[in-house]
């Protein structure tokens, strides 16, 4: 093959900008030259939904037996364990270890708990968490007193978006969560199911989470107008619907992880119309200041069909046609 016409760096770089704007194109650039597939194939993995025995799955877990260390590291930025199938812990959590360079992370009840945590410890970059705090932390069985969580555990350090799915009810150990949010020093965006979340428990996050921007209540339909009025005329304090049937909400994750217009996005919005606007916060508690979420749905990755893996160099991802005879 001929010698490169442009400088390498410049090769890179455009390459780059390539697999970011254009995923699709990847298997094809990764063909074009090993230095290029040096640089392109992280990319195929920079967003995963982590489930045994799907093709991206099965294609990542082989790419990275396959390379080097530092691969691991350049590949996945924001990854989510998927339900149902179960996942096992010593592999999952060796996944986080060996990809540094997570960024956005989520988790359902198949890959959680004490051990999944410490593995989030270990991220540098570790921004955005979506999980169910309780699980995590295995508050559902009382087995780790308050006193555990001095100091913060270091996978909270630096995380500015949190969504969490845990369902708020009165009966449940709720109230670690509210005491637990506070102590997150560089939390902007906090996002809970509204459920049953006291009016002063709302004002206390809101006073207390001293960076926050957003506190954003999801409910399953528009409960505004508030017959009692707002909780709080604090701009910062959102209502909106984000649906809890899984694919739907997984949507909205993977809408942002890919640099969409997701919840976040709209309620960053909504808010900064607010200050612009100098509105009387009374005309927040109206049907119309309820924001709706609406992403495209999940679609789950495919199964690995017999004999792929033997047939092809490399696996593709689950968007991409696969050969007829694997239909």
């Amino acid at each position: 093959m001929s010698e490169p016409r442009l400088p390498p760096e410049l090769e890179h770089i455009i390459f780059k900008l390539a697999t970011r704007d254009f995923p699709g194109t990847i298997p094809t650039l990764m063909r074009v030259a090993r230095r290029v597939l040096e640089w392109t194939e992280p990319a195929l993995y920079r967003i995963l939904q982590f489930q045994m025995d799907t093709i991206p799955t099965e294609a990542f877990l082989r790419a990275i037996r396959t390379n080097s260390q530092e691969f691991a590291a350049r590949s996945v930025e924001s990854i989510f364990f998927a339900a149902p199938q179960e996942i096992p812990y010593e592999l999952g959590t060796d996944v986080l270890r060996k990809c540094t360079g997570i960024v956005r992370f989520g988790t359902t009840y198949p890959f959680t708990g004490p051990s999944v945590l410490e593995a989030l410890g270990n991220l540098p970059n570790l921004r955005h968490l979506t999980l169910n705090l309780a699980s995590l932390l295995a508050w559902d069985d009382d087995s780790i007193p308050d006193a555990s969580l001095y100091p913060l555990p270091a996978a909270f350090r630096n995380i500015t978006h949190l969504s969490l799915i845990d369902l708020m009810v009165r009966s449940g150990g709720e109230h670690r969560t509210y005491e637990l949010l506070p102590r997150f020093p560089a939390l902007t965006h906090l996002a809970m199911r509204r459920a049953h979340i006291p009016d002063d428990t709302i004002r206390s996050l809101l006073a207390s989470c001293q960076e926050l921007q957003i506190l954003l209540l999801t409910t399953d339909a528009n409960p505004l107008p508030l017959r009692d009025g707002l909780p709080s005329a604090d701009p910062r304090l959102v209502f909106g619907f984000l649906s809890n049937e899984y694919r739907r909400f997984w949507g909205d994750w993977l809408s942002g992880a890919k640099g969409g217009h997701d919840m976040w996005a709209a309620t960053d919005e909504a808010v900064q119309a607010r200050v612009r606007s100098n509105a009387n916060h009374e005309s927040w508690n109206s049907s119309e200041a309820w924001i709706s979420f609406h992403t495209e749905p999940l679609i789950r990755n495919r199964r690995v069909p017999r004999g792929l893996v033997e047939k092809f160099g490399y696996l593709t991802l689950d968007d991409e046609p696969l050969p007829p005879e694997f239909d």
